[in-house]
């Protein structure tokens, strides 16, 4: 999904006539104003350390500002939700 971070929604908002924002803005001028987000649902370790071993097989070891991250969160229920009640 398209996602946006919270720096840059702060300066493309109403607050960007205080003095902060309008600086922030101007360091970010050039970076990405949307990003992408990707959520899925494992089952099992197994899958969530094949998965992030794919991911960095692909990206590579990557570092500095600006870049993406990957993380993990136990879910611990799940409930279905019917559109037909």
């Amino acid at each position: 999904m398209d996602s946006q971070g919270m720096a840059s929604a702060l300066v493309n908002s109403e607050n960007n006539k205080i003095s902060l924002f309008g600086a922030l803005k101007t360091l970010l001028e050039a970076v990405r104003p949307y990003n992408k987000t990707i959520f899925t649902v494992l089952e099992s370790e197994e899958l969530i350390e094949k998965a992030v071993n794919a991911v960095q097989g692909v990206i590579g070891k990557v570092s500095g500002t600006g870049i993406g991250f990957m993380f993990t969160v136990p879910i611990g229920k799940i409930y279905p939700i019917s559109l037909s009640e």
